[in-house]
């Protein structure tokens, strides 16, 4: 056989494998309320991946995710439509869809297994509430998760503490968590008035929240910035998506991963232009100038990144372009 009748026969293979992976689409629940349902038509097996920091075992474990569809303006508010597609179709992401991820990090720091967030549990819909068989799939069995760091109180980030009966899903955890964090969340009022939602979206977040910590206040431990709650992890304060906003610096043996949560949940928008935010930011101001802050920073370091809903399994670093960012994914490694 000829180099071009070869070249043909692996285009046309390549062809063949392209339209039944196209056939394949992936479940969208929309996280706005008035989001139309989209179809389910199958799924994608891999539920966690495995690294190292150093001399600590990392995992990543997939709680699913949701979608944003139509993106705007949930994502980008202070642009118009067409500025965002324009960031979109620069980078080849979809103009009708953005997803968010949800990628729990699971670390092994001596005796302790460490939970960074916990996913939407039973809060999610069909997409999402995968993180404990995710984590029973990779060996960990939820009576042996000793902490858990919760960055924020959304319903993403803390739905997976409790089961679908209400208890503890991880009766044996600290969870650690901001004081501030804690008490905006269940106070008589929090102020969510600067978040793009409907007030019944916002009135719902507020109730859940406060339902949640409630029922967990006895595993419940504060932490501020510059705390080390546990060897090897630093809590870092940044606030304005929520008030009380934490991301965790983890350090051993002379590797480092900087945990952002939601410092950003778009790969495209809140790296073209970062003081573009999203409909959830409590403080949306302040949220831009502390990614600014953040992200100008771990550029600059060169850091290792792992993010809560970029794309899977949300590990990559920070690039700069002059007031812009980009984010630049970590090839998969088949070895950890």
């Amino acid at each position: 056989m000829n180099h071009s009748s070869m070249s043909r026969r692996n285009l046309l293979h390549a062809g063949a494998v392209g339209a039944a992976g196209a056939s394949v689409a992936f479940v969208h629940k929309p996280v706005l309320a008035s989001q139309p349902e989209l179809p389910v038509s199958g799924s994608q097996p891999c539920g966690f991946y495995r690294f190292q920091i150093g001399e600590i075992p990392a995992l990543v474990v997939t709680d699913g995710f949701a979608s944003l569809s139509p993106p705007h303006p949930a994502i980008a508010p202070q642009a118009t439509k067409e500025e965002l597609e324009k960031a979109f179709d620069d980078a080849f992401h979809p103009r009708d869809r953005a997803n968010l991820e949800f990628n729990i990090l699971c670390l092994t720091i001596g005796s302790d297994t460490v939970l960074i967030d916990t996913g939407m549990g039973p809060l999610g819909g069909p997409t999402s509430g995968r993180a404990l068989a995710n984590l029973r799939a990779a060996g960990v069995e939820p009576e042996s998760v000793s902490a858990v760091v919760l960055t924020h109180a959304h319903g993403d980030h803390i739905g997976g503490l409790l089961g679908k009966d209400g208890s503890s899903a991880f009766p044996k955890a600290k969870i650690f968590m901001s004081k501030a964090e804690h008490d905006f969340w269940t106070g008589p009022s929090p102020d969510l008035s600067k978040m793009g939602l409907p007030a019944e979206r916002r009135s719902g977040m507020a109730q859940a929240a406060a339902k949640s910590l409630a029922s967990l206040a006895k595993q419940l431990e504060f932490v501020k910035g510059g705390d080390s709650p546990l060897k090897g992890l630093t809590i870092v304060d940044t606030p304005g998506h929520t008030p009380g906003h934490l991301s965790v610096a983890i350090e051993s043996a002379g590797s480092r991963v900087f945990a952002i949560s939601d410092l950003a949940h778009n790969h495209v928008a809140m790296f073209t232009n970062p003081q573009w935010t999203i409909a959830f930011d409590t403080d949306p101001a302040q949220a831009a100038a502390t990614r600014t802050r953040i992200f100008s920073r771990l550029a600059d370091e060169r850091a290792r990144v792992f993010a809560f809903h970029l794309p899977w399994p949300g590990l990559g670093r920070i690039g700069k372009h002059g007031t812009s960012f980009w984010w630049s994914i970590e090839p998969w490694a088949w070895q950890a």
